[in-house]
């Protein structure tokens, strides 16, 4: 996730902070070479986010206080990042924490369907549109109201793509609590959370996890991995979830305020017990790896992870062959030869 926060991307109007030599922002860097970055690793970047209805966040201090005044600014800064980041970032969180109204200071009238409607008019028709909100043990009540704001931007018309939630454990009183077995992210609430969710219709996204450690020490780093390994394992089982991510890398790199030790890596950029976990999760459990021997006139089949997969083979003349496919649905594969 790459921060598109519109505050911090452009503090001065018409200066856009988007070109490695442009001054220094916590949390923020330039957003150009990050993207370059994870291009040239081939990593599926999501833009966080276009519009963000949190003013004391999201909108630079020169936004005028008139919410029609701020419509053509909205439509224009949409279409800026379109042009500059067409087809290079794969999703883009349109509309960020729209739920609560009450707090989001002065926006234009209908500021979430429209970003919507010029995100469509602008982007490429490849990219994928996102909703981003709530947090998963926020209780049913505020999933419901989710999912009646999702399902009313797509009857209107509004391209949704994917609905994004959010699960921050911010304090390490609370990741002490669900370690002693609290009942605050147990599989009931989780599956509770994700089902009512899925009502959208729309493939979810655990879009913003943070899991702080009580402490830093063994035993504290110990609990940060086992609930982060707990809450992924469920995630993935779930059949609406599409992706997990991370938010705090680094020890010391969250937002002010919150934990210093809810990083995958530690200060030092050694990686940290929950990082082990993840990877032990992510690049060997949830992996497939296997050799098949092939029958005469008959087909090979496997049951494995979606994905991407290089298959190496001999052929009947004996030459040694590869060959890639991608597993989206059943019977996916590679046919003749």
């Amino acid at each position: 996730t790459v921060p598109f926060y519109w505050r911090t991307l452009e503090p001065e109007q018409g200066k856009p902070r988007y070109t490695a030599d442009s001054p220094y922002e916590y949390r923020r860097p330039p957003t150009d070479p990050v993207v370059a970055y994870m291009e040239s690793r081939g990593v599926n970047i999501n833009g966080h986010a276009i519009i963000y209805g949190m003013r004391r966040w999201a909108h630079p201090t020169w936004m005028p206080e008139d919410r029609k005044a701020m419509e053509p600014l909205f439509e224009k800064h949409v279409k800026e990042l379109a042009e500059r980041y067409a087809g290079r970032v794969q999703r883009w969180d349109v509309v960020n924490e729209s739920i609560d109204q009450a707090n989001r200071g002065l926006m234009p009238d209908d500021y979430t369907f429209k970003t919507f409607v010029w995100a469509d008019k602008y982007f490429p028709s490849t990219v994928r549109f996102n909703s981003n909100d709530n947090n998963i043990y926020a209780g049913l009540n505020m999933h419901r109201r989710y999912v009646e704001i999702v399902r009313n931007l797509i009857d209107r018309g509004a391209r949704v793509d994917c609905v994004g939630v959010q699960m921050h454990i911010y304090s390490p009183s609370m990741a002490t609590a669900i370690a002693n077995g609290a009942d605050i992210l147990t599989p009931a609430v989780n599956r509770e959370a994700l089902d009512c969710l899925s009502g959208a219709e729309r493939p979810i996204h655990v879009s913003e996890v943070t899991v702080c450690a009580p402490d830093a020490t063994e035993t504290g780093l110990a609990i940060q991995a086992e609930i982060t390994r707990n809450l992924y394992r469920l995630w993935f089982s779930h059949s609406s979830v599409m992706g997990i991510t991370w938010w705090n890398l680094v020890d010391g790199g969250a937002a002010p305020g919150e934990p210093s030790f809810s990083g995958l890596y530690d200060k030092d950029m050694n990686p940290k017990p929950a990082y082990d976990a993840l990877d032990r999760l992510i690049n060997h459990q949830w992996k497939t790896r296997l050799t098949l021997k092939a029958e005469a006139k008959k087909p090979v089949a496997f049951r494995g992870f979606k994905g991407r997969y290089r298959v190496s083979y001999t052929d009947a003349s004996g030459a040694a062959q590869s060959a890639e496919f991608h597993l989206v649905h059943d019977g996916d594969g590679l046919s003749g030869g």
